[in-house]
């Protein structure tokens, strides 16, 4: 039970560390791309806020001449920093369960990882699946907010990749 726990647990970090990298690797993109390519969907979003909030906003990002403006940098701010926060965070949880893992002591938990293992690399599959077309669909025209799926897309493609060469080693394995 114990290694069936601790294998899910590093699955789920792997999850957050692959959901920090595609905000984190959205500033250095930006730099080529702009922030709207990654949250300027977000602009049609300012007529539904407050003068109050607006003020805030035109306030904090002062580069930034409209309400609409200042609410994409501040929601492109907040992508960035939470991905540099999930990715630390999930880096730092994969060492310290990486200290307690352990190769499956029977068959029944080397069954166990191959289908775990197996499960998770058809989840970032699924992301992939799902967010690379309109990510490379807007490319070509920096479609608004199409940054983001590209990212999830990509970065969801190579840890699903990667997860599932492990799977077929793990059901090589089982197979003798």
């Amino acid at each position: 039970m114990r290694f069936l726990l601790l294998l899910a647990m590093r699955l789920a970090a792997l999850g957050m560390l692959a959901a920090g990298l595609s905000g984190l690797l959205a500033e250095p993109v930006s730099w080529k791309t702009g922030m709207d390519h990654f949250t300027g969907d977000d602009r049609a979003l300012a007529g539904e806020l407050s003068v109050e909030r607006c003020a805030e906003l035109t306030r904090l990002h002062k580069r930034q001449a409209t309400c609409a403006g200042a609410l994409v940098e501040d929601h492109f701010g907040e992508l960035v920093e939470a991905g540099l926060v999930v990715t630390l965070l999930a880096g730092g949880l994969l060492v310290v369960l990486g200290r307690f893992a352990r190769a499956p002591h029977d068959q029944k938990e080397a069954t166990l990882e191959a289908v775990l293992i197996t499960a998770a690399a058809i989840a970032f599959a699924s992301v992939a699946a799902a967010d690379l077309p309109p990510g490379l669909s807007g490319l070509q025209s920096l479609a608004p907010g199409s940054g983001r799926a590209l990212l999830q897309g990509g970065v969801a493609a190579l840890f699903g990749g990667w997860l599932g060469t492990r799977a077929i080693g793990c059901w090589r394995h089982l197979a003798g």
